[in-house]
């Protein structure tokens, strides 16, 4: 195997509503132009990933609802390896009606309770991992053990932040990040956790907690600080119809590129690439293939 996906968020259900001028209001119904149903959340990482060609593995905890039941049919159908993958005999729903409109989307959502996530350190020895992928900064410190043997191990450590205000004041906050190799945040993100209003001075602060840090700018491009110096790339004009999962399909870009022994340079416009491909289509289903993502790459990055 070479990329590990913990459990660190849910699997949800995306219903996405797009097309849409504005959200309705309180006593008003309001028609979409087109409506996606797709399983999103954690998934969106690990489907990128393995459209890519690369050898993925993703923990989740689905249930015995029939939210469970429509997320496996779609982990079945695309033929996703189900290793780490436990059913339980509970609810365990997870589900997210998007609203995109041309600027930004929404969302409502409900979850029921998650189970204590798989996070046995062991895994690192037994599977051959070369990556490891928090798909959303963890809520405790319960995958830091796992994260230090594979920092132990030489294996790769990306974390995608997934969150408007992280929980910076915690010691095991910054003990997560010194580990993480990668760093990935919006750019509201970046500053929620490093303080500063600018992202380059953000960048360079979450680079001084021991990361590289990969803010991504929607459609600025992003821009990566690393201990030497900083990259910013623009991103490609495309029809966006859609921008969720697109920070996920971003990541695994970036991922598929840094497996393959690419440049940080290469790998950031394998990441903007692969997340603005995924704006072509609601949600992340639209993730491209690994021949849609190298023919972007050439044609917009040489």
């Amino acid at each position: 195997m070479k990329v590990f996906i913990p459990s660190t968020g849910r699997i949800f259900l995306d219903l996405v509503f797009s097309g849409l001028d504005r959200i309705p209001v309180p006593g008003e119904e309001h028609f979409a132009k087109s409506l996606g149903v797709m399983a999103g959340g954690m998934y969106n990482a690990a489907r990128a990933l393995h459209r890519l060609g690369v050898n993925v593995e993703l923990a989740a905890d689905l249930g015995n609802d029939f939210i469970s039941k429509i997320i496996l049919d779609f982990w079945e159908s695309d033929g996703l390896p189900k290793t780490f993958l436990r059913v339980h005999d509970k609810a365990a729903a997870a589900v997210t009606c998007s609203f995109s409109l041309a600027e930004d989307r929404a969302f409502l959502s409900y979850v029921d309770e998650k189970p204590v996530p798989l996070s046995d350190p062991g895994i690192i020895d037994d599977r051959g991992i070369q990556c490891v992928l928090l798909s959303g900064i963890p809520e405790s410190d319960i995958f830091i053990p796992l994260l230090k043997k594979a920092k132990e191990r030489g294996v790769m450590i990306l974390m995608d932040s997934q969150f408007d205000h992280p929980p910076m004041t915690n010691d095991w906050m910054k003990t997560l990040i010194a580990l993480t190799d990668y760093l990935f945040c919006n750019e509201s993100e970046s500053k929620a956790i490093s303080g500063f209003d600018n992202a380059e001075e953000a960048g360079k602060a979450l680079r001084d907690m021991g990361t590289t840090s990969v803010i991504k700018l929607g459609p600025g491009g992003a821009l990566l600080t690393g201990s030497k110096d900083v990259k910013k790339l623009p991103a490609p004009s495309v029809h966006v119809v859609d921008t969720t999962g697109a920070g996920d399909c971003f990541v695994a870009g970036f991922c598929y590129a840094k497996l393959r022994g690419e440049s940080d340079e290469s790998a950031l416009a394998h990441g903007i690439a692969c997340g603005s491909l995924s704006c072509t289509g609601p949600g992340g289903g639209a993730a491209p293939y690994e021949r849609e993502l190298t023919d972007c790459v050439k044609e917009h990055f040489g």
